[in-house]
């Protein structure tokens, strides 16, 4: 009987360990923990932005090339479909990103932020021949954001945040660089050792050409736009 009572008294003592390894002790893992922390963040994003100049450049591309303003351009492989030249603009971002994110005081995230934003675009064989549609538009971009948490519960947040970040953005040959700025909002909760962020954000982020009065040239370049993102952050402690 001695040795089944303790025997019952270290598995018990074991599945409480696990439970707490496995899903988190909540006093331990909830955000307005006390002291300092610091470790990784992975973030996706996916966006739509509308640069005007380069979208412009993109249209004079097009018709230098031959093809006027008004005719539907059709695809070799897919007859039936038609082309407008608002099917070969920049309109969708994709971006990752990494950070060194730290707790410094309660509910407060502070990130050293590196990003890599890309756009999409179309390689099209026309009826009339091969259009070299696949334009190259894309950002680095660092900086400092820094995000506050509104306690729902132990494992479930609201988010709210800013950035400052410096872009560095390129367009086919043309390069512009300028400081941008980025507001979010969203909902954070714990899977634990993995906090997740499901995040609506907003960035400012445009930059002039040097010589954009050289003939056919775009003005700037510009990554402007609305995004959904998802931050990984995991906290070991």
């Amino acid at each position: 009987m001695k040795y089944l009572i303790l025997l019952i008294s270290f598995l018990h003592g074991y599945e409480t360990a696990l439970s707490q390894v496995v899903f988190g002790d909540p006093e331990v893992i909830r955000k307005d923990s006390t002291g300092f922390k610091l470790t990784g963040s992975f973030q996706v994003g996916l966006g739509w932005i509308n640069p005007k100049d380069i979208n412009q450049y993109i249209g004079k591309y097009m018709l230098s090339n031959g093809f006027g303003s008004a005719i539907a351009l059709t695809n070799q492989t897919s007859p039936f479909k038609k082309y407008s030249f608002s099917d070969f603009y920049m309109q969708r971002q994709n971006s990752i990103g990494l950070s060194l994110t730290a707790q410094p005081v309660n509910r407060v995230r502070v990130r050293m932020m590196y990003e890599f934003s890309y756009n999409p675009s179309n390689n099209i064989s026309l009826s009339s021949g091969y259009l070299n549609s696949d334009f190259d538009m894309h950002r680095n971009s660092m900086g400092i954001s820094g995000q506050y948490f509104f306690h729902l519960n132990k494992f479930n947040h609201l988010l709210a945040g800013v950035s400052i970040l410096r872009h560095y953005m390129t367009f086919q040959q043309f390069h512009a660089h300028a400081f941008g700025f980025r507001l979010e909002l969203g909902y954070s909760f714990m899977i634990y050792p993995l906090e997740m962020d499901l995040f609506l954000y907003s960035d400012l982020a445009k930059g002039s050409v040097p010589n954009k009065n050289t003939l056919g040239s775009p003005n700037s370049i510009e990554f402007t736009g609305v995004f959904f993102g998802i931050r990984f952050t995991p906290w070991f402690y």
